[in-house]
This record gives structure tokens, C-alpha cells and sequence, in this order.
């Protein structure tokens, strides 16, 4: 495996990688916090820099929590893994192991390496750097000047890439991974324009970006990024709400103009989608029957005649009844669903990587019974833990706009991962995993009682505020 990684990587790639790497490890050994979190806008911006730089995006995405997690291991700090943890490391090795028996080992080999270099570090070791609630701030604060700079990028350049033959376009990544990310942003701003005491020319430059963001993310045409803008800024409004002695009238309010205003800015969306001769891209969200038309009874009963996301979930659960057990093996739901595919999308696609397009269903088809309890583990134990901190939300103070900021990337990436994407690329997911690891280990009071774990700038290895 390392032998493929190191073929994979140009001569030149491997002396930036070199001079680029002496210069952030005094970065990383001062603030390993800010570092660590430094990976999330490489994952936005490094595929346009890449027609500049030779630079891989995997690797770079990679190579700041890598740095941060190295630095912090150099600082002897105690290294302690819950079941989450082990988990996924078991998750890691249950991939690398499947590829003995892979279909298509190739791709497995490329989806095995990602998943161990991007994934397991960026969620394993989370909370070895993000040690105190000022480490968390340093992480969701970069988080989300990321995505205000992608959301500002992606308006000034939403014509020059990612544009397909239906007039879905995005600014600076793929089409649906920019959809995806849109839609993060709008959430993220939604959620925490609710809960922040911002001054009002603050908060109304908020809800100017939130209808920005959900105007773009309409343009990518990413359904799945809707629904989970919708449905994530539902149960984030429940989770900050643990009792109905907090449901007061200011809040109340609250939620009545934001939906209020939303409901607005949708009208006026489809009027200027209309206007610009984009409507064939409204047509995606005119109505609940075509959101939801890849689970039509049509599609549903017919699958294997289907091209919509149908045919990828029916492969899947065929694949899960035939190879129970063992699976398909890391990348091996290529080659299953190669014999379902109709002949005209063999020629064009078959080339590309293929996955189920969904978290569970992927884990189950290539890794088994096995993968599939393991995964079902991952994400049972991270939500317990989430709704364990519900009830004494609002002891944690000035913190709770932290809190609320982590449980918006787990919930939001969990929702997106259902119906798009394969496991490495599903880095909002792993990104929002593992901030929730880190923040159940500070926000976590023992048998004494004893307060979150706090840290002043050096102490914790953060910049100062």
C-alpha cells in the first residue's frame, strides 16, 4: 500500500511536500489546534489550486491534521481512545483486509489508502489535539471563515467550473460537493444566527449570506444538500431546546422569522431562477414528488431498469443477500454493479468510481455483516454521547454556540452521507465525527464533577483569540 502511494505522487509533488513540511512544523508544534483544523479549507480550495500547484488534494487535506497529531504525540500527550475510536481503526483494517478478496482491487486499493490517511487519523485523533473548549473554538472558528471565503468564491466564480448539460453550476469544486458544502454553510449560519447575540448590521450580513448560500447550493441543483439544510436545522432548534421551560417567546420568535423569511426568500429565488432561464433547475425542488422522485414506486419496483439512485441502493442490498458474510470486499460494488448497469452508461461511466451512495449501505455490501455493525457502533455511540450533553446544554454558557456548531457538521454530514458520495469523500461526516469525539471528551464531567476542560492560548496550543 505504501508503494502505491508513493508511485501515485510526482517528483515535484514530493519536494513541496518536503519544503512545505519543514516550514508548517513550527506552526503545528506552536498551535496544533489551529493546524489540525487547517485541513478543512484545503479540502475546499486545493482542487482549484491545483491547476496551479501539482498538488494532491487527498494529501493535502491530510497533511495538517497529520502535522498537528505528530506535534501533539512529540508533546507526550496521553494518548486514549473510547470505543469510537477503536471503531473506526477496526473499520480501517477490516477495509485494508477485504482488498484480499476485492473485485476490483485497484479502486479498492485507492478508496483503502484515503479512508486510512484522511479518515481514520482526522477522527481517531481529534481529541489528542482539540484537548480544551478553546481548541474546539480555534476549529469551528476556522470552520466557518472557510466557508464564508468558499461561499464568497464560489459567487464570483459560479460559471467557470462544474457546470453540466442541465445548467447545474458551481463555483470552485464538483458539482455536488460544492452543493454539499453550500448547504453547510446555509445551516451553519442558520443555527448559529439564532443562538448568537450578534450586533444587528452583523446579523443582518448573516441572513444576506444564508439566502446567498442557499441561492447557489439551488443552483448546483444538490437535492441532498436541502433536504439536510431543512432537516439539520430542525433538529439542531430540538437539541438546543432539552426542556420546554426554555421555549421562550424571544425564541419563538426566532423561529417564526426565520421561517417566515426563508419561505420569502424561496419565492424570490424562483422568480430569479425563472427570470435567468434556469428553471429546468427549479424543476429539481418544484415539488416533494420530484425531491423525493429517486424513491418513486416506479423506480422502486423496477429498479433494475431504473438510472436513478434506485438502482445503486437495489445493487447494494442484492450484494448484502448474496456475500453476507465477508462482502464485496473494499471497492468489489464496482464490479457488482457493472452487470446491472444499462449498456449506454457502461461506455460513459464505468471508468469512474462506483458506490452505492449511501454510508451504510457501502460499509454492508464491501465489508459485511462485520463493516455494518461496526459502522451502525460508530455513529450509535457518537449520537448517545451527543444527546447526553442535550439536557445540561445551556451549564456550558458562552460555550453553547461551539456545541451547537459541532452537532450542525455531524448531523448535517450524516444526513448528506445517506444518499451521495463514497466513504473518503464523505469528509463532512468525519469532520463533524470527529469534532463530536473531542467535544465529549472536554465537555465530559466525571464522578466529581469537574468542569469542561479549559486552556488559555499557549496552554492549549491555539492562537489567541
Amino acid at each position: 500500500m505504501i508503494e502505491s502511494i508513493i508511485n501515485r505522487i510526482a517528483p515535484e509533488m514530493i519536494i513541496m511536500i518536503i519544503i512545505f513540511g519543514l516550514t508548517i512544523i513550527p506552526f503545528a508544534i506552536r498551535y496544533p489546534a489551529a493546524c489540525f483544523s487547517f485541513g478543512f479549507p484545503v479540502l475546499l480550495f486545493a482542487p482549484t489550486l491545483k491547476a496551479i500547484f501539482p498538488v494532491s488534494v487527498s494529501m493535502a487535506a491530510a497533511f495538517f491534521p497529520l502535522a498537528a497529531i505528530v506535534s501533539s504525540i512529540l508533546r507526550k500527550r496521553r494518548i486514549t481512545f473510547s470505543g469510537v475510536e477503536w471503531m473506526m481503526i477496526a473499520l480501517g483494517v477490516l477495509m485494508a483486509a477485504s482488498l484480499s478478496y476485492s473485485a476490483s482491487p485497484v479502486y479498492g486499493l485507492e478508496k483503502v489508502t484515503l479512508f486510512l490517511i484522511m479518515v481514520v487519523p482526522l477522527v481517531v485523533f481529534a481529541p489528542l489535539v482539540l484537548r480544551t473548549n478553546r481548541d474546539l473554538r480555534v476549529a469551528v472558528g476556522v470552520i466557518f471563515k472557510s466557508l464564508l471565503v468558499f461561499l464568497i468564491a464560489s459567487t464570483l466564480f459560479i460559471d467557470n467550473t462544474g457546470v453540466s448539460n442541465d445548467n447545474r453550476a458551481s463555483g470552485l469544486l464538483d458539482i455536488t460537493v460544492a452543493g454539499q458544502y453550500l448547504g453547510l454553510a446555509a445551516v451553519y449560519l442558520i443555527n448559529n444566527t439564532s443562538i448568537e447575540r450578534a450586533r444587528p448590521l452583523r446579523r443582518v450580513a448573516y441572513i444576506i449570506l444564508i439566502f446567498l448560500s442557499l441561492y447557489l447550493a439551488l443552483r448546483t441543483g444538490t437535492r441532498s444538500a436541502l433536504i439536510g439544510v431543512a432537516l439539520t436545522a430542525i433538529f439542531v432548534y430540538w437539541f438546543m431546546l432539552p426542556s420546554l421551560g426554555n421555549i421562550t417567546i424571544d425564541r419563538i420568535s426566532k423561529v417564526l422569522f426565520f421561517g417566515v423569511t426563508i419561505s420569502l426568500v424561496s419565492l424570490f429565488f424562483i422568480f430569479i431562477i425563472d427570470a435567468t432561464g434556469q428553471s429546468n433547475i427549479f424543476e429539481r425542488f418544484s415539488s416533494l414528488e420530484v425531491l423525493f422522485s429517486n424513491f418513486s414506486e416506479e423506480n422502486i419496483n423496477d429498479w433494475e431498469s431504473s438510472t436513478t439512485r434506485m438502482l445503486s441502493y437495489g445493487v447494494a442490498l442484492i450484494s448484502i443477500r448474496e456475500h453476507p458474510l465477508m462482502g464485496l470486499g473494499a471497492g468489489g460494488y464496482k464490479d457488482a454493479l457493472s452487470a446491472y448497469l444499462p449498456d449506454w452508461l457502461v461506455n460513459i461511466s464505468f471508468d469512474s468510481p462506483m458506490y452505492p451512495h449511501n454510508l451504510i449501505l457501502e460499509f454492508a455490501s464491501e465489508q459485511g455483516v462485520l463493516g455494518l455493525i461496526l459502522i451502525v457502533g460508530v455513529i450509535y455511540l457518537n449520537a448517545k454521547n451527543m444527546l447526553g450533553l442535550r439536557s445540561r446544554l445551556f451549564m456550558f454558557g458562552r460555550d453553547v454556540g461551539v456545541i451547537v456548531s459541532c452537532v450542525t457538521i455531524f448531523v448535517y454530514g450524516f444526513i448528506v452521507s445517506m444518499t451521495s458520495l463514497d466513504i473518503p469523500r464523505m469528509m463532512i461526516l468525519w469532520w463533524g465525527l470527529g469534532l463530536m469525539l473531542a467535544l465529549n471528551r472536554v465537555y465530559r464531567r466525571d464522578s466529581t464533577g469537574a468542569s469542561p476542560s479549559r486552556g488559555n492560548s499557549r496552554a492549549s496550543g491555539s492562537p489567541a483569540a
